[in-house]
């Protein structure tokens, strides 16, 4: 039988809509799409139909594979969103969902004109961060987000949020070459210092 707590942390994180992965509100766009895969240069048209923050879904009759990175042309009117993103989602002769990873400064102040728009926002109001294009290497950024994320798992455990089996499962997922006492100990000792 399932403790108390772990009926609170499913109620409070379960989701109405299985198979949902979208983690914020999209809102109805229509747009014109251009995807250009850039290893093999190959190109695709679609149309935008809805839009949020973290991503777009893009109606196309042949969409790109799941794990595809893309860099993108989304416009409307006389504007122009240029970005890199990642296919989340695909289906054959009905389109694909992307997920955003990156846009120069101009393009990031454009999607957050748009968002605000489509939303009503009060444009008075600071907006949250987006990421902007990353300008060091990959590898190094890859490295600092894993470290990251170990401390959340951690610190995430540390608080009641997860379990240590969860937080375990997490960090061998995160670093199966490692051993979990040895990522967690690491993780534990970068949020004390």
């Amino acid at each position: 039988m399932p403790s108390d707590r772990e009926i609170r942390k499913s109620e409070r994180y379960s989701n109405p809509y299985p198979g949902e992965r979208r983690r914020g509100p999209r809102f109805p766009f229509l747009a014109d799409f251009e995807g250009i895969e850039p290893e093999g240069n190959i190109r695709i048209e679609g149309r935008v139909s809805d839009i949020g923050l973290g991503g777009c879904y893009v109606e196309t009759i042949n969409p790109f594979p799941e794990g595809t990175l893309l860099h993108v042309r989304i416009r409307r009117d006389k504007e122009c969103l240029a970005a890199s993103a990642k296919v989340v989602s695909s289906q054959i002769h009905m389109g694909m969902g992307l997920v955003f990873l990156s846009a120069e400064t101009e393009h990031v102040t454009l999607f957050r004109k748009w968002l605000q728009e489509l939303s009503g926002a009060d444009s008075t109001r600071p907006d949250p961060p987006i990421p902007a294009a990353p300008n060091n290497n990959a590898a190094k950024v890859k490295a600092d987000a894993g470290e990251a994320l170990s401390e959340l798992f951690v610190l995430l455990a540390h608080k009641g949020v997860l379990t240590e089996e969860e937080r375990d499962v997490l960090l061998q997922k995160l670093h199966p070459s490692q051993t979990v006492s040895r990522i967690s100990d690491r993780a534990r000792h970068r949020t004390r210092t």
